[in-house]
């Protein structure tokens, strides 16, 4: 008798787990943070140069929700020179300043963070709006030049190596970019990009896009993987992307 109960307990939970498996929404085709559970532990393993260190470590940073929000805001101040408030800095004030949101995100990632752009000492405030409160206003070495570009554009999707892949890709990308035109103001927004993309000022136009993606706190995950899926396909085709924007704000005639 107990072992027909068992046998019935077991095909009962077998079957919801079938049901269960069979109502989840489709997700995007977008890998997940490298490292498990986005622990402090990013990038899971140890660096071999800190190029390709700083890369694999701003990729998980854009996909942990822990630290997806302040990676935004250090592209921001990256680009703009200027805060979510509205607080200007000279360049150097704000590559401090962004560099203070990343280590906000992750803080495990400061000596990376720092060699990557030229410092070696940095102390941040712990106000919500941060304040670099000492250290060098200029780099002590000279960094990473392409810290920006990696910044902007480090992500974990695999590159597209045919061109079905690459449709694939931009598929995705036309994809968020509709939860743009449809969220408030998206219009707006997409119209701002396509500015800055027609004026080929291209990282404005990449920050000004990925923030104007709408943001869900319930479903973080989400919205890490469309930002991720944007930023992948700036990489591959800066073009194509634009042209997808173009096709929301002018006529086909």
């Amino acid at each position: 008798m107990h072992r027909n109960y068992a046998a019935i307990i077991v095909c009962v939970f077998a079957c919801l787990k079938l049901v269960y498996a069979q109502t989840l929404p489709d997700t995007p085709n977008c890998p997940p943070c490298p490292c498990a559970e986005c622990s402090l532990t990013c990038p899971p393993k140890e660096p071999e140069n800190i190029a390709d260190g700083t890369k694999a470590a701003l990729a998980c940073d854009w996909s942990c929700s822990y630290s997806v929000l302040h990676v935004l805001e250090a592209l921001r101040l990256y680009t703009t020179n200027e805060d979510k408030d509205g607080h200007l800095f000279d360049p150097p004030a704000a590559a401090k300043q962004a560099l203070c949101e990343l280590l906000e995100g992750n803080a495990n990632n400061e000596d990376l963070y720092c060699a990557a752009q030229g410092l070696t000492h940095v102390e941040c405030g712990s106000e919500k709006v941060k304040r670099c409160l000492s250290g060098a206003t200029q780099p002590d070495s000279q960094g990473l030049s392409a810290f920006l570009e990696i910044l902007a554009t480090a992500n974990n999707n695999p590159k597209p190596v045919d061109q079905d892949q690459e449709d694939q890709l931009f598929k995705h990308a036309r994809d968020a970019i509709k939860k743009i035109f449809s969220d408030k103001e998206g219009k707006q927004h997409l119209a701002k990009i396509q500015d800055s993309f027609g004026k080929k000022d291209n990282n404005v136009g990449l920050f000004q896009l990925l923030d104007a993606l709408p943001y869900n706190p319930k479903d973080v995950h989400t919205y890490a993987c469309d930002l991720e899926t944007l930023r992948a396909a700036y990489e591959m085709n800066v073009e194509r992307l634009a042209s997808l924007i173009a096709a929301k704000t002018s006529s086909k005639k």
